[in-house]
């Protein structure tokens, strides 16, 4: 049996960088020291950064040049709105909550309406459905439709519009 050296050691590959708990082996059979690529904390952090940094930027590349094909929120050209076979560059959910913050904001700058704290508490109820159907399309088997997105998209607009005015 060879003699053995625990270290913490790095695979390093385009695909993914993952730390694991490798050994120096001393291998009778092949008559030499196998021995993998040692960096320590700081520089596993450094390369997972990166690493998520150039597939963040390589992500937004990909989104910029399938505008008019896939929307850049959620690339899902099915929850778009569509005209004359050109995708809307946002989903139905995005489109609704920018529509309905800007008429929010300037319904409530025009009437005048006094944002107090009981608004802005009734804001944030306005604001959780969508995060609920967010976090259930994301994380659950509930899948939304197009309807569900507009109504909830303006619900969290006219939410986002009271707490951000004075």
């Amino acid at each position: 049996m060879g003699s053995i050296n625990s270290n913490l050691y790095v695979y390093w590959s385009d695909t993914q960088c993952s730390t694991v708990a490798m050994f120096k082996v001393w291998s009778p059979r092949y008559k030499r020291k196998i021995q993998r690529w040692k960096v320590s904390e700081m520089q596993l952090l450094r390369r997972s950064l990166m690493k998520y940094i150039i597939d963040a930027f390589n992500d937004s590349l990909y989104r910029i040049k399938k505008i008019g094909k896939l929307p850049i929120c959620n690339k899902n050209q099915y929850s778009a709105p569509h005209i004359f076979g050109f995708c809307f560059p946002l989903c139905w959910r995005c489109t609704s909550t920018i529509a309905s913050m800007y008429v929010g904001g300037y319904t409530i700058t025009t009437v005048g309406i006094s944002v107090n704290l009981e608004s802005r508490l009734f804001a944030l109820l306005l604001i959780l459905p969508m995060a609920i159907d967010g976090y259930f399309h994301y994380f659950g088997n509930v899948r939304s439709n197009n309807i569900r997105r507009i109504i909830f998209g303006s619900m969290a607009g006219i939410g986002v519009a009271l707490v951000l005015s004075e």
